[in-house]
């Protein structure tokens, strides 16, 4: 079988341009995604639903950064690898590409 070897990459970033990529991240397409969301629900289930998905990202960042500490794993293609191998992998890459393309 063969070793599991994981490389800690030193981030070369700022905080000032984390902050930068945050903020695009933000206020990109999913502005438009969140009135059409407003507009079909109502104000008080697009608020419910906006404060679950929250919750949800808040847990699922934590449990990222949680695996990264225990096993250096800072990517979710890379969680998927190490639990379920090349299928996880597969699975998390397709998630996160249809979430991105929307």
């Amino acid at each position: 079988k063969k070793e599991v070897h994981f490389t800690d990459f030193e981030g070369k970033t700022s905080f000032g341009m984390s902050v930068f990529n945050l903020s695009n991240a933000i206020m990109g397409s999913g502005i438009l995604g969140l009135a059409f969301g407003m507009a079909n629900t109502g104000v008080v289930v697009f608020v419910v639903l906006l404060c679950c998905i929250a919750v949800m990202s808040a847990y699922s960042i934590h449990l990222l950064l949680k695996s990264a500490g225990v096993v250096g794993i800072r990517a979710y293609e890379q969680l998927g690898n190490r639990a379920f191998g090349q299928p996880g992998k597969m699975l998390a890459a397709c998630v996160i590409t249809i979430h991105n393309i929307g």
